[in-house]
């Protein structure tokens, strides 16, 4: 009769943050979760002052400005205590109740959507409590969409693409609220043809444009080379292998000639956006020289 004398490593008890969300237990670190905090901290942290801009100024149909208020700085810091509160208090809820590391705050769009509805509808005398209860009633159909699982389905069907474009079109319209703030670019009417136009730095925008423009150029043309040269090796080691080439490495060949021509589109696209540029700041420059006292 034998005697199984193995013994087995208890797991180790954690304890604190660590044992309340697993960290270690899904690979990660206190010191790394705390890194990615911060910078998610500082990733999202500008809705806290956009939100103010894009909701307060705009008065509704009652007389008022959101918050039920006349005056804008009140207004602003309304709408910016709002936002931080609700953007802190889903965030911990995230953590503690759902045990998940994923921030949650106000997301553009809606925003944009209310204060565009006050202003296209203030014949209707249409008010921010008006739009609020809209709101409302788009969270629960959202709410039933999510516990149907249609939710989940559509946004599976959204093609990977169009999805990486949303954070792009984000990104450029916070870009843009930067362009104009920053006395760039100055405001219109808003129903003009064009709305915004270059306020006296047309010139530096432009050729810095065109700068940025051909310096990613510079950074691609060595990588598409190292894609070129990697290809000609897998050419060189098939034939020394006398054509025989590895399910492997024919997978990695094309990937790579994949990148290459994604490389070879996008280099051509920056071509085409550089010579826009150029030109507009050619033109730009001629009709200011045209514009001058005594030119002909």
């Amino acid at each position: 009769m034998s005697t199984d004398t193995r013994t087995t490593t208890p797991t180790p008890t954690r304890s604190g943050l660590d044992g309340f969300f697993k960290i270690s237990e899904r690979g990660s670190t206190v010191a790394r979760e705390v890194r990615g905090g911060v910078v998610t901290f500082f990733t999202m942290v500008y809705i806290v002052v956009l939100n103010p801009i894009i909701l307060s100024g705009v008065v509704d149909g009652s007389g008022t400005m959101i918050g039920g208020t006349t005056d804008l700085t009140r207004s602003k810091l309304l709408v910016a205590v709002g936002t931080a509160v609700v953007a802190g208090v889903m965030s911990i809820l995230m953590g503690l109740v759902a045990n998940f590391p994923i921030a949650l705050a106000a997301g553009l769009g809606i925003n944009g959507l209310i204060t565009g509805m006050v202003l296209t509808h203030s014949a209707e005398k249409i008010t921010f409590a008006d739009l609020m209860g809209l709101v409302v009633i788009e969270g629960v159909i959202i709410l039933v969409l999510v516990l149907t699982g249609f939710r989940k389905a559509v946004f599976k069907a959204i093609p990977g693409p169009l999805k990486v474009a949303i954070s792009v079109g984000i990104g450029l319209f916070i870009a843009y609220i930067g362009v104009i703030d920053a006395g760039f670019a100055r405001r219109q009417d808003l129903w003009a043809a064009v709305p915004e136009r270059l306020d006296g730095h047309g010139a530096t925008v432009s050729v810095l444009a065109a700068d940025l423009i051909a310096s990613v150029e510079g950074v691609l043309e060595p990588l598409r080379a190292r894609q070129a040269d990697e290809v000609e090796r897998l050419d060189e080691q098939a034939k020394a292998q006398g054509g025989r080439v590895r399910k492997k490495d024919l997978e990695d060949r094309h990937r790579r000639e994949q990148r290459r021509a994604r490389m070879d589109e996008l280099r051509a696209g920056l071509a085409v956006l550089a010579r826009s540029y150029r030109d507009r700041l050619a033109t730009g420059a001629r009709h200011a020289e045209g514009d001058r006292p005594g030119s002909k």
